[in-house]
C-alpha cells in the first residue's frame, strides 16, 4: 500500500512511433493524476518504433512529484500486446504489497483520467475476482464518433458474443485490475497485438471474474489513429476462432 493507505496504480503505457507527442502526453497526464488520491508508477513500454521514441522516453524517467514515478524500457517486437506483456512483467518483478493495481492504457491516454475517476472507487469496493474496463459502450460514456466508425465496433462486439460468448460490450477500452488478478490472467494470454485486451477480458469472464464496465469520456487526439481495421480485423477474427477451438465458448465449462 502506498502512503496514507492510498492505492498504488501501475500504469502500463505502450509507446510506438510517438516521439513527437509522448513527452507532452505524459506531462499532461501527470498533471491530471497528481490531483487524485493514489500513487502512480508509469511504465512506458516502447515497442519497435522507427522514430526517436526510445530516446525520448528515457528523458522522462524518474520521480515526477511526491507520488509519481516514470519508468522507461524498449523492446524490439512491435505490437501493443508485446508492450502490455513486457510492462506487466516489469511490474511483477517489483515487490508486491496490498493495494497495488495495474492499468492498461494507451500512449495518447484516450480517456484522460475519466477512467481513473471510475476505477479508483471500483478499487475501494473491490472484494476479489473482478476487473474493470473503461467502456465506450457504457450508456453514460461520452464518445463522439461518426456512424461509419461505429460499424466495425458493433460488428466486432457481435463476433465476440457469437464466437466465444463474451458478455463484455467493450473489450478494447482501458483495463484496471488488482495486481494479483493481473498476474493470473496475464499467464493465459497468448496474443501480442491488438487482441491482447480482448483475450485478457475473455479469460476474466471464463474464470468467473465479474467484468465491470465503467463510463468514460473520449478526449480529442493529438494525432490521428494509425490503426487500420482492414488489417487488424482479420487477425482479431483468427484469434477469436483460436479461442473458440482451444477453449470453447464462455459458459461451456466451469471456470478453470
Amino acid at each position: 500500500m502506498s502512503p496514507a493507505g492510498e492505492p498504488l496504480v501501475h500504469c502500463v503505457v505502450p509507446v510506438h512511433n510517438d516521439a513527437d507527442t509522448i513527452e507532452a502526453e505524459v506531462a499532461g497526464y501527470i498533471e491530471q493524476i497528481s490531483a487524485l488520491s493514489a500513487s502512480f508508477q508509469l511504465w512506458l513500454a516502447e515497442n519497435g518504433s522507427a522514430d526517436d521514441s526510445a530516446r525520448v522516453i528515457r528523458t522522462l524517467e524518474g520521480p515526477a512529484g511526491d507520488r509519481i514515478t516514470v519508468h522507461a524500457a524498449s523492446i524490439e517486437p512491435a505490437g501493443i500486446g508485446h508492450a502490455y506483456h513486457h510492462g506487466m512483467q516489469r511490474v511483477f518483478s517489483t515487490p508486491a504489497s496490498p493495494g497495488q493495481w495495474i492499468l492498461l492504457t494507451a500512449g495518447d491516454f484516450p480517456f484522460g483520467i475519466t477512467d481513473l475517476e471510475g476505477f479508483l472507487p471500483f478499487a475501494r469496493r473491490y472484494r476479489g475476482r473482478a476487473i474493470a474496463v473503461g467502456s465506450k459502450a457504457h450508456r453514460d460514456s461520452r464518445i463522439r464518433t461518426r456512424g461509419k466508425r461505429q460499424i466495425p465496433t458493433l460488428v466486432y462486439r457481435a463476433l465476440r458474443r457469437g464466437i466465444v460468448g463474451m458478455r463484455t460490450r467493450d473489450s478494447q477500452g482501458t483495463v484496471f485490475m488488482a495486481r494479483g488478478d493481473a498476474q493470473l490472467l496475464a499467464t493465459r494470454v497468448r496474443s501480442r497485438d491488438f487482441f491482447y485486451s480482448t483475450e485478457l477480458v475473455y479469460w476474466a469472464e471464463r474464470l468467473g471474474y465479474a467484468v465491470e464496465e465503467l463510463p468514460v469520456q473520449l478526449r480529442p487526439c493529438i494525432r490521428p489513429s494509425t490503426v487500420r481495421w482492414s488489417t487488424v480485423a482479420p487477425a482479431m477474427l483468427r484469434d477469436l476462432w483460436r479461442l473458440r477451438n482451444d477453449h470453447g465458448m464462455i459458459g461451456d465449462a466451469p471456470g478453470e
